[in-house]
């Protein structure tokens, strides 16, 4: 080896070589950052100083972008009819899979590329015969990411159930009927709440319910907070809202109330499986959580943060209840989709998901389109009259060309390479 060349190979191996320090000390700055963002509440003499809570913000994402600095893994996911490269962590690539709907396409390894290099990389995949490329990146590296189409996703979204007078309006009408029928089964059969916020319920409620339900449940989408991570940020805050039959505990939340929100942001059931969750303890959980953080003086209940697809997951789950999306409190790592266009097949595949987009500050239900093949106008006015009941801000339409005049009042077009 030449010593040009070994000189040449420097800077890799010292991306490699930091990765794990920069990524262990950004992590916790990210970690301490985002719960200032959370609870920057009115007692803190530092939201008077002038752009505190911008500041906040804005040195969350340099940590995010920090922590990506040392280099994002490359996958290629691929079928007979799509090549699809994605650039990020595993954990985000896990859930982009599940967004896209496409797990059970072939999946392979591309290495790891630099954050700076990501720009150019991206172009060459491109240009080289890649249908579609995603990148997992803080909005302050979004403005050096180019593309023909261009649209943004967020990672990770949160869904607001306002509290109503009286407070069993909130499940009434014939729409929550299956609601009502599974709260009124487990008042009748005995299941009452209790509060607790000792180290020990902690540990109880760690140990025997949120760890064996996320991972059982979720699986390789597990995103599981260790112990002492969870009683860190939430043990001077909140405390577990117990749900429990005959004095034994069954299941429980997570819950804290902070200025005019009631959270209930982790779940977990003792023995998942059991039948409590095929009958519906969830939804049980979630209205012991409203009765309780209703009795504190909260105004909403924060359901936690939702995956953006409409047509799976939480997000249709929580609509039901007549939650509505916003944007994340303590922001969230974004999903950048870059094509050249967009073959008819990856075009019906996103559409189908009913993704939610941001775009200059707030959320908006997603139609692409591209040069080959045009949206079903039937779905983007059935689309449209959703909206609104979602919180969202309207529909924007991904595309190479402009939208027909059919569907043009109905959506806002965002222009090629914008």
């Amino acid at each position: 080896m030449s010593v040009k060349s070994w000189i040449q190979k420097i800077p890799g191996r010292l991306e490699r070589k930091c990765r794990k320090p920069i990524r262990a000390i950004t992590g916790k700055c990210i970690v301490a950052c985002a719960r200032q963002v959370v609870f920057q509440g009115k007692r803190s003499w530092l939201l008077r100083v002038p752009g505190y809570s911008r500041l906040l913000r804005v040195m969350l994402d340099v940590f995010r972008l920090l922590y990506y600095l040392p280099g994002l893994e490359v996958w290629k996911i691929s079928n007979s009819r799509l090549n699809i490269v994605f650039a990020g962590t595993r954990e985000g690539l896990n859930y982009f899979r599940h967004l896209i709907g496409e797990t059970g396409d072939a999946l392979a390894s591309m290495g790891w590329t630099s954050l700076l290099k990501i720009s150019g990389k991206s172009n060459q995949w491109l240009d080289g015969g890649t249908d579609l490329v995603v990148v997992e990146a803080s909005s302050l590296f979004s403005r050096f990411l180019r593309a023909p189409v261009k649209f943004v996703v967020p990672t990770w979204i949160e869904m607001l159930l306002p509290f109503s007078e009286p407070l069993e309006s909130i499940i009434a009408g014939t729409k929550k009927q299956s609601l009502r029928n599974v709260i009124n089964r487990f008042r009748r059969d005995g299941y009452s709440f209790v509060y607790g916020r000792r180290e020990e319920d902690f540990r109880t409620f760690y140990d025997q319910m949120y760890y064996p339900f996320t991972t059982q449940k979720h699986a390789e989408l597990a995103s599981v907070r260790s112990f002492d991570v969870m009683y860190k940020m939430w043990g001077d805050k909140g405390g577990i809202l117990f749900i429990e039959k005959d004095g034994v505990k069954v299941a429980g939340a997570l819950c804290f109330v902070f200025e005019d929100s009631c959270y209930g942001i982790v779940l977990g059931l003792s023995d998942v499986t059991e039948d409590l969750y095929r009958r519906g303890i969830l939804s049980y959980i979630y209205w012991c959580t409203v009765q309780w953080g209703h009795a504190q003086g909260a105004r909403q209940l924060n359901m936690g943060e939702t995956r953006p697809c409409a047509a799976q997951g939480p997000y249709p789950y929580k609509i039901k209840w007549g939650a509505k999306a916003a944007l994340s409190r303590k922001g969230s790592l974004d999903y950048y989709f870059l094509a050249k266009d967009l073959k008819p097949s990856l075009q019906d595949r996103i559409n189908r998901q009913k993704m939610i987009c941001k775009h200059n500050g707030s959320l908006h239900a997603l139609f692409v389109q591209g040069s080959g093949q045009k949206v079903s106008a039937v779905e983007v006015r059935e689309r449209f009259a959703q909206v609104e009941t979602e919180g969202l801000r309207g529909i924007i339409l991904a595309s190479t060309i402009p939208p027909d005049a059919e569907i043009e009042a109905c959506v806002q077009y965002l222009q090629t390479g914008s």
